[in-house]
């Protein structure tokens, strides 16, 4: 936030998450810039201010004035007016009763409003449709959540990378039972590609989708030259999933 301070780096590192907490109170970054370089020097000119950060006197002046009337700055009667930074302590309590005012006011206001204005529970499940984009981390996401055992069906060569095979080798370490099915095409691509399938695996000679069952489901189709997948964590479809899975493996 700070160049050319001679504040400790460790000081400007720890006041950089102020930040975020300090822009409820009002604050801009610039604000905090300057106050801790009067902080650091004891007592500054705009000009002086100026010069230090880069900044036009306009924005300086701007900054002080907030200062001012917030309480973190106090300005001299001397010309040019010298700008001198109140007491890190007396500050910071104020500006935490400034904070907290604000908070119950959220509380007290705004949070019966939106009380008010929902229009019910959260729903039970999600079904989401996915874009091409999307799959690999929703991919990931099924991955995580499986317990006891996935059930991965593969038509599509596309949704294997680097990770894929980590990952379920990754699962299997920490206990979970793998189950493959995978069209004769993507069979002959992992060949090629010297990729050993290494789970209970089956060849069909061709199949609807893709698809990943664990506490989720994800399916993933062709629209076109481009792929989609549905994804839900509702229980009917990861039964569902799981039927016509076996379905399959009997088949």
């Amino acid at each position: 936030m700070i160049e050319n301070s001679n504040l400790p780096q460790f000081i400007i590192s720890e006041v950089e998450p102020l930040l975020k907490l300090l822009k409820v109170y009002g604050m801009k970054k610039r604000d905090i810039e300057i106050y801790l370089r009067l902080l650091n020097s004891g007592g500054l000119t705009a000009k002086e201010l100026s010069v230090m950060t880069g900044l036009p006197q306009s924005k300086v002046y701007e900054s002080l004035s907030k200062l001012i009337e917030k309480g973190w700055v106090m300005k001299s009667s001397d010309r040019p007016s010298i700008f001198y930074p109140v007491n890190i302590a007396e500050v910071w309590n104020e500006t935490k009763h400034e904070i907290s005012k604000k908070m119950e006011e959220v509380e007290t206001k705004v949070i019966p409003l939106l009380e008010r204005a929902s229009v019910g529970s959260p729903p039970l499940f999600r079904i989401f449709l996915l874009s091409e984009g999307k799959i690999q981390y929703y991919i990931e996401k099924v991955f995580s959540k499986a317990s006891k055992e996935v059930l991965i069906a593969i038509s599509h060569k596309e949704i294997i990378n680097d990770e894929f095979f980590e990952k379920i080798s990754s699962l299997k370490d920490k206990g979970a039972k793998i189950w493959m099915i995978i069209t004769k095409g993507v069979y002959e691509f992992l060949k090629d590609k010297n990729i050993m399938v290494r789970e209970n695996y089956k060849i069909a000679d061709e199949m609807f989708g893709s698809g990943i069952i664990s506490d989720e489901i994800l399916l993933i189709f062709k629209n076109g030259n481009q792929l989609n997948a549905l994804w839900s964590d509702h229980n009917y479809f990861v039964e569902l999933g799981k039927i016509y899975f076996e379905h399959l493996w009997s088949h």
